[in-house]
């Protein structure tokens, strides 16, 4: 079993059960104090269905940039903490797969 973050159609981050628990929850952390209604969308399918992903297929350009920088804030908190050595690739991959949508640069 697993989770992923599904980017866009097609396109998801796959992660073990574990990897996918700390992630989510780092992230909801950010999400919490920056914008609680892009946590609730990206959140839905895991906190109202007991689903095992989050899903940012729906959101708009604004939506997805402020998903993609509390992810990038969530690892900086990370990176204080003495396992994050274990963890650096997994916070690269996603971001990595996070900057390849076009809702970044607004041409979606």
């Amino acid at each position: 079993m697993g989770g992923t973050i599904l980017v866009s159609k097609g396109k998801g981050f796959a992660t073990s059960t574990v990897d996918f628990d700390y992630l989510t929850e780092r992230i909801r952390a950010e999400l919490m104090s920056k914008d609680p209604s892009v946590l609730t969308a990206a959140y839905e399918p895991l906190d109202d269905g007991g689903m095992t992903f989050l899903s940012l297929e729906a959101f708009d350009g604004e939506s997805y940039r402020i998903f993609v920088e509390a992810t990038k804030q969530a690892e900086l908190k990370a990176s204080t903490d003495a396992s994050f050595s274990t963890r650096s690739v997994l916070w690269r991959q996603l971001h990595e797969m996070l900057q390849r949508d076009a809702r970044l640069t607004g041409s979606r």
